[in-house]
C-alpha cells in the first residue's frame, strides 16, 4: 500500500461479551480503487461476491498458531484458490 493508500483504510474494532460467551472482530472499509490496484478491475455491485480469506499468526515460540476466517491450508497453501471464502458486497 502506498501511504495515502493505508491512509484510506478504516478500521473499527469491536469486542463484547454475551450468554453464548467473548467475542471480537473488526469492520475494515477501504475504497474500490484500493481493491482494484491488489486485485484489478472490477465492477462489484450489492449483491455480488469475490473471493478472499483473512489471517491471523503469531510465532512466538510458546504461544504460535495461525487462523483464518475462511478454513485454509496451512502453512503453504493458504493463498490458494481452495483456502478462500466469498466475501459478499454490500452497500448502506
Amino acid at each position: 500500500f502506498t501511504a495515502e493508500e493505508r491512509d484510506s483504510l478504516l478500521l473499527h474494532p469491536h469486542n463484547g461479551e454475551d450468554l453464548q460467551g467473548v467475542y471480537w472482530g473488526m469492520n475494515l472499509s477501504l475504497p474500490l480503487s484500493v481493491l482494484e490496484r491488489i486485485g484489478g478491475r472490477t465492477a462489484l455491485q450489492p449483491g455480488q461476491s469475490f473471493p478472499g480469506n483473512f489471517f491471523k499468526t503469531c510465532r512466538d515460540e510458546q504461544f504460535g498458531h495461525m487462523g483464518s476466517c475462511f478454513p485454509a491450508s496451512f502453512p503453504e497453501g493458504y493463498y490458494d484458490p481452495g483456502s478462500m471464502g466469498e466475501f459478499q458486497v454490500t452497500a448502506y
